[in-house]
């Protein structure tokens, strides 16, 4: 089978290979977010993520259903979808072989690439090179709490805007245009601007966290130009990670 992907038992050329498909992302690196997230919900006790809400609004019809259906049937709906995709990437390329050693990859590879995005963004939107830990590090258990909300928006955000929409608008651009590096550059680029506007919209009850300015607006743009780029050259589990991260040291002022 010629585009079976060649998975060594152990290696890079065998994690590159295997931590780009979605059967990876959503098994054994992005599903770990979501469980973390709906478990640090209750505990936080601060709104859920705008994109999981608009989702359980789909999933209840717009309210013709009970609110109270609005999460089990967003999970049944992401289990459901999940088995196809992964069916579908086993029927394409045959055994992907997910090393358990792959996670921790993952992780070291989202926590490097958070840092260097972080401090990317901020230099060219403010004009500042910051470095990370000025002040010391947390305690723990801020961390802990302030992860599990973090989880949310690199799990549903980058799950709805890069797999489904940057996704489908790369392959509608390539059917149309036959140029496959424009056709994601173009998505990548209209993605980011939808992903930052997001943050600023008034939809469903939601009220955006921070006032709309052209330096935030710049920034969540920028992130979003990062994420797509992520996404692309290496798949949804390293992407949402990295997402979280960010939304870590932000959470908990590590830059600060």
């Amino acid at each position: 089978m010629e585009n079976k992907i060649k998975t060594p038992i152990r290696g890079l050329a065998g994690y590159q290979a295997v931590s780009r498909t979605f059967t990876y992302g959503i098994t054994l690196a992005a599903f770990p977010l979501l469980i973390a997230y709906e478990i640090g919900f209750p505990i936080l006790n601060e709104g859920r993520n705008g994109i999981e809400v608009i989702l359980q609004k789909i999933a209840t019809l717009f309210g013709i259903l009970p609110d109270e259906l609005g999460i089990p049937l967003l999970l049944i709906a992401l289990v459901s979808g999940s088995l196809l995709a992964i069916r579908h990437e086993a029927r394409k390329y045959g055994a992907i072989d997910i090393q358990p050693s792959f996670f921790f990859m993952t992780l070291n590879e989202a926590v490097l690439l958070s840092f260097v995005v972080f401090m990317s963004v901020y230099l060219l939107c403010y004009g500042n090179l910051i470095l990370p830990f000025q002040h010391g590090i947390p305690p723990f258990g801020e961390i802990l709490l302030k992860f599990t909300r973090g989880a949310g928006g690199g799990f549903f955000e980058e799950l709805v805007m890069r797999v489904i929409l940057l996704g489908g608008l790369v392959r509608i651009f390539q059917h149309f245009t036959k140029h496959e590096l424009a056709s994601k550059i173009f998505a990548v680029v209209i993605i980011a601007l939808l992903f930052s506007a997001v943050h600023y919209v008034h939809v469903f009850g939601l009220v955006p966290r921070n006032p709309f300015t052209p330096q935030g607006f710049s920034a969540l743009f920028l992130l979003g130009i990062a994420y797509g780029t992520i996404y692309l050259k290496r798949g949804f589990a390293t992407a949402a990670w990295t997402h979280t991260f960010v939304n870590l040291w932000i959470l908990i002022n590590v830059f600060a």
